[in-house]
């Protein structure tokens, strides 16, 4: 049974918790698992509920201090409200047209209350926000409020909280909190349930029910104009346009955003036709584009359907271009969240300056959008290249997709790449399918051995680089694309395109930004940091496998953060502590390679499968390449030397600079940045950290620095980052730091900033 993901509602009041779950739960609960937390003001500074998503439920002050005591990786919405639908026959109790204080503990509140009612419609009243706090629309703060004539207020109305309701008003009127809205709703379902057909559920829920009932009711005017106020408080938080409409296509519902898209202000008792085309209704509701106002949008008839005979009532959706663009942005997003790439730069584990200069060169390249080619060999690792590449470029929230173009058949791969209509050929999907190059839409197509791709194929793929375009295959259509190509290969397209197996101009095309990864027999340096590195991986790997069999399915869920903090706890220690025999290190360095990395990893699930990760580990890798050892027994404990992991990417790049700044004692003048991007964004933290000193800031945190930079210098940099070109300067002797109060300049620093 699959595990129900977790919405946290979180509040500072305890009524407003079981309120507010209990909504939930009647309304989405049989797909989503609600739990509600009251959030008291003396909580931790980190509040850390287990869920998937957190709900924060209040007014936007109270929202921000519950804001501020959650972790900064719990993800959350806030919520928008609207008033207790279920609760607004009570202000029949008010006499139509006469002044009544509408109270709430924010006069801000009060307002957006008022103005609510006031759209709906309802109950014609005059309505004066108030709250004992002020400010208020009638006087600073007085005792008791007085109506515009100065006589006293006779009629009050509160959104659940009659305690603040000045005394002397005789009739109090509670219409009860407000409650969560449609589009909230939706929002919650769209992050949790990654559907957009949940949308339509919800909508389901909330209109036809109040559709229906307003039909039903239809003989007794007063009730029936009750429930259209409630319809149309809720078609009014709806951002498409709504029309609700008789058999006669009579407009009798509609919302503000269905008066901006059909131009008009007033539509009561006009007919849909009159906008929508006469021929728009057959006998059969219908979806399609139309043209209103010039503009395109499109068009979602839905007939309700009561269970009395009350004639035809139809419900009409109405979608800008605009708003059904940002349908697909979103289903984009979701899409890229089963599609990311994994890897980092700070994942690329080397030692080696031939590895640091392919790393520093694609760094560089993961700034523009042009094509990359990776050439090396099997097992270099070029797709987690990629991947990292991605993750550093401004495409990183959109899909990461790869595909082995030698791996599949002409017609499969081309169908797989571009995509097919429907009845394209036998066993064609209904509807047809999207290809690759739609689903990255916005992101990185990893193409992998590329060298071995069909000649027709290679005509489609350089139309597609060249024209921004596709055509799916039996289709008729070319549909845009904005997708980066990152390919890759171990063979020579040079020599292939010689045979005439590779088109010249397509190579050319993905050519554009050339990197090359040296084999691991190139590189010895790197070889015992990735060993260090894989083992560490391959014992967390079957420690968690392990737990993992240990628990029971009931304890699985709360278990759950505690042991991925456990495995992160245990690979770090294993990094630290980590020994490997001299003679081990001996045998890989002289080992040639020919798998580069993936033999190296192969190697690591032989040695774990047979236990040898300890004293044995030299004569199993040994006996595994085929090489004479001395046995492991001659050289016992103190043989060993420990091996460190070295820092990864323009991590370990810049190390490298601050260790040989110290070593060589360079003067300001002398100092070498490994970039001009390095350079600049270093500077730039000086100029900061000199403007801190001279306005007296002693010290200055990575998170002022942040903020600093983007406000004063309009450079946005991680924390991380930060923290990596803090270490450059530190390196060179022009910033220190004190632990955890922050970093400060030194005179070197301020010399070489001002020269």
């Amino acid at each position: 049974m699959n595990k129900l993901p977790v919405l946290a509602v979180l509040t500072v009041r305890d009524n407003l918790t079981e309120s507010n779950c209990s909504q939930l739960r009647e309304l989405i609960g049989d797909s989503i698992e609600i739990r509600g937390y009251t959030v008291k003001d003396k909580s931790l500074r980190m509040f850390d509920p287990k869920a998937d998503l957190c709900l924060v439920v209040g007014p936007p002050a109270t929202a921000s201090r519950i804001i501020a005591m959650l972790h900064p990786e719990v993800k959350y919405l806030v919520k928008e409200r609207s008033v207790d639908l279920v609760r607004l026959h009570l202000l029949q109790q008010i006499p139509a047209g006469v002044d009544v204080l509408l109270v709430n503990d924010m006069y801000l509140n009060a307002v957006e209350v008022a103005d609510e009612l006031n759209a709906m419609n309802f109950h014609p009243m005059k309505l004066y926000p108030y709250s004992p706090e002020g400010p208020n629309r009638l006087e600073d703060n007085p005792p008791v409020p007085r109506r515009p004539d100065g006589s006293s207020f006779q009629y009050a109305i509160t959104v659940g909280e009659p305690q603040l309701v000045p005394p002397g008003i005789p009739v109090v009127v509670d219409i009860g909190h407000r409650q969560i809205n449609i589009m909230t709703v939706a929002n919650i379902l769209r992050c949790l349930k990654k559907d957009q057909s949940m949308d339509a559920m919800v909508g389901t829920r909330y209109l036809r029910s109040f559709a229906s009932l307003s039909l039903m009711m239809a003989k007794k005017h007063q009730e029936v104009s009750l429930l259209q106020a409630q319809l149309s408080s809720v078609i009014a938080n709806i951002d498409n346009g709504i029309l609700l409409i008789n058999e006669s296509q009579e407009i009798l519902i509609f919302n503000e955003s269905a008066q901006n898209i059909l131009g008009e202000k007033d539509l009561s008792g006009r007919l849909a036709k009159e906008f929508l085309g006469g021929d728009f209704f057959p006998d059969n509701p219908e979806k399609k584009f139309i043209h209103i106002q010039g503009s395109l949008v499109y068009v979602i008839v839905t007939e309700i359907v009561a269970s009395f005979q009350v004639g035809k009532c139809y419900l009409i959706s109405i979608e800008s271009m605009e708003q059904l663009q940002n349908i697909g942005w979103d289903y984009q997003k979701q899409v890229s969240q089963a599609n990311k790439a994994r890897y980092h730069f700070r994942d690329i584990v080397y030692r080696s300056q031939a590895m640091g200069r392919v790393v520093e060169k694609a760094w560089s390249f993961a700034k523009s959008n042009a094509n990359i080619l990776i050439t090396g060999e099997s097992g270099t690792g070029k797709e987690l290249l990629a991947q990292a590449i991605h993750n550093a470029s401004s495409r990183k929230a959109a899909p990461f997709l790869a595909i082995n173009c030698g791996a599949l058949t002409e017609t499969l791969l081309e169908s797989e790449l571009f995509g097919y209509e429907e009845g394209a050929f036998t066993g064609a999907k209904k509807g047809g399918k999207k290809g690759l190059f739609e689903l990255t839409h916005g992101g990185t197509l990893f193409l992998d051995e590329i060298g071995d791709t069909p000649r027709s194929i290679q005509v489609k793929l350089l139309r597609t680089l060249q024209e921004k375009e596709i055509l799916r295959v039996g289709g008729n259509r070319t549909i845009p694309v904005d997708v980066r190509i990152i390919a890759a290969t171990n063979q020579d397209l040079i020599e292939l395109q010689r045979q005439g197996l590779f088109r010249q101009d397509l190579y050319y095309r993905l050519n554009t930004l050339p990197l090359t990864i040296p084999p691991l027999r190139q590189r010895k340096e790197d070889i015992v940091p990735l060993f260090i590195y894989l083992m560490n991986k391959a014992i967390s790997r079957q420690n968690r496998r392990t737990r993992q069999g240990r628990q029971s399915r009931q304890a699985g869920q709360d278990q759950q953060s505690n042991q991925n903090r456990q495995d992160g706890n245990d690979q770090e220690k294993a990094v630290q502590q980590m020994q490997i025999m001299p003679e081990a290190i001996a045998l890989l360095e002289r080992h040639s390679w020919p798998g580069n990395v993936r033999e190296l990893e192969n190697m690591l699930d032989y040695l774990l499968s047979i236990d040898a990760l300890g004293k044995g580990q030299a004569a199993a890798i040994g006996e595994l390449l085929g090489m004479e050892v001395r046995a492991a027994a001659e050289t016992g404990e103190k043989g060993t030397a420990t091996v460190r992991r070295e820092p990864a990417g323009k991590e370990k790049n810049e190390a490298d600079y601050n260790r040989s700044a110290q070593n060589k004692n360079l003067h300001p003048g002398a100092v070498q940045f490994s970039s001009r991007q390095m350079k600049e964004e270093c500077e730039a933290i000086l100029r900061v950290l000199l403007r801190a000193k001279n306005s007296g800031m002693a010290l200055t945190g990575r998170g002022d620095l942040q903020r600093f930079l983007r406000l004063e210098e309009e450079l946005v940099l991680s924390l991380d980052q930060i923290k990596l070109r803090l270490n450059a300067l530190r390196g060179f002797g022009y910033v220190e730091a004190k632990m955890g109060k922050g970093h400060y300049l030194l005179p070197a620093g301020e010399t070489y900033i001002a020269k």
